[in-house]
């Protein structure tokens, strides 16, 4: 068991180290990493690049924020905290991407810091930090991707389901995933992803998660349709910190087996529009049969379209069951929708408008009502203008208008951010 935890740290020192081999290279809660769209995917990172190019991107950004509800809750909960509810906030930012194909290889790195301050809510300063990497190889007609990833950050307030000051998380994942694409016939595609999160907070400890998920199945492509996928998954999540009284006097840990089988599409329509969407049925099996089940359909799609040279949309929506925050909840049943749209005012100015909405579901053991939340659903909206400086600089001026339902009524609020920020690339 130790010796595949370590895994974990194992690849992403050998995406690093392999990523840089031949001298130069190129570039709020838990989040399921989807191993169907990975074992899908002929090209996993842009791969364009003449062999030996060394595009190295190297991005700093400082923004400034108002927030009319910089503690995502309501008054009694910022009471709680013993800070006001609306605050400033400074944000410095810095961002390396790094990227290197070889013959047949290409790898990537993606490193994030940043670290906000807040002006009279010193309790919430937090800081973030991200890496992910990668390698793709090609055999003859297949594609094998490696890939790892590390976070670790302040958990968002309006993703704490119970009444803390602070809980820092955080979540590392290794994933292998391959297929064998062809322009038209038969191939097969598969992978497996393991992620592991830890929580700081004494409340959340048991939260702490282990994943295995793996995926297998077969795809058909042609040029008029796409690709067609066939697919079964199975899952696996533990709570190690997590115990749970049987009927007879015994102890298990908490946790859950889900089994899926569907069908995914992939399809370009012309050269405007591209989508993919995917459908199936899942049944998910608690460790104890005293936990509630889940039997049901899960679904995702996605859509970009570019309905002229200065008009580009994007949407996507899905619903599918992921590991709980809650700690006395053995799973979620998450959906989520949102779309955007970019348009191109003048040669130097773009806005961007977009909304979301989330609803997220706890499953699995009997919930302590009025300790935690047992549902909620947050809808957002925002507006941005984009103004390019030169070649390097980008000023950024965005809104954004928040509401949150819970039922836990400490956690519904609404909350209203006015951002300035502005970017340099080198």
């Amino acid at each position: 068991m130790r010796r595949l935890k370590n895994l974990k740290y194992v690849g992403l020192v050998v995406v690093v180290v392999a990523a840089g081999l031949g001298g130069g290279a190129n570039a709020n809660s838990w989040e399921p990493t989807s191993t169907l769209e990975q074992s899908n995917s002929s090209t996993l990172w842009p791969s364009a690049m003449p062999p030996g190019s060394v595009p190295i991107t190297v991005s700093v950004q400082g923004s400034g924020t108002y927030d009319s509800n910089a503690v995502r809750g309501s008054a009694a909960y910022a009471a709680h905290l013993g800070v006001p509810l609306n605050d400033w906030s400074f944000a410095p930012e810095a961002q390396l991407e790094f990227v290197r194909t070889n013959g047949r290889i290409a790898g990537f790195l993606h490193v994030l810091g940043n670290y906000n301050f807040y002006s009279r809510d010193t309790v919430l300063d937090y800081g973030r930090m991200e890496a992910n990497g990668g390698l793709q190889a090609r055999f003859a007609r297949c594609v094998v991707g490696l890939e790892s990833d590390f976070q670790y950050h302040q958990t968002n307030f309006q993703d704490e389901p119970v009444l803390l000051v602070n809980n820092n998380e955080s979540t590392e994942s290794i994933g292998i995933n391959g297929n064998c694409p062809r322009p038209i016939g038969f191939a097969p595609v598969a992978s497996f992803n393991s992620e592991w999160g830890q929580y700081t907070a004494a409340a959340l400890k048991s939260s702490n998660f282990r994943v295995y998920d793996a995926v297998g199945g077969a795809s058909y492509s042609r040029p008029v349709l796409g690709t067609v996928s066939l697919y079964g998954e199975y899952r696996n999540a533990a709570y190690p910190n997590r115990d749970i009284l049987l009927g007879g006097g015994g102890l298990t840990k908490d946790g859950y087996n889900s089994y899926s089988g569907g069908l995914r599409i992939e399809r370009a329509i012309g050269a405007r529009m591209s989508g993919s969407a995917h459908i199936a049925y899942t049944s998910l099996v608690p460790s104890t049969s005293a936990s509630a089940k889940f039997r049901g359909i899960t679904y995702g799609a996605e859509l970009s379209y570019k309905v002229s040279p200065k008009l580009r949309l994007h949407g996507q929506f899905d619903r599918d069951t992921v590991p709980s925050i809650v700690p006395t909840s053995t799973f979620e049943v998450r959906r989520r929708l949102d779309g955007s749209l970019l348009y191109q005012l003048n040669r130097r100015i773009s806005i961007e408008v977009g909304a979301g909405d989330v609803s997220r579901s706890y499953e699995g053991s009997a919930l302590l009502s009025g300790a935690t939340a047992v549902h909620d659903e947050a809808v957002d909206g925002y507006g941005a203008v984009h103004v390019p400086v030169g070649r390097r600089f980008e000023i950024v001026l965005r809104g954004t208008h928040e509401h949150r339902d819970s039922s836990l009524p400490e956690f519904t609020y609404t909350s209203n951010r006015a951002t300035l920020s502005v970017a340099a690339t080198f």
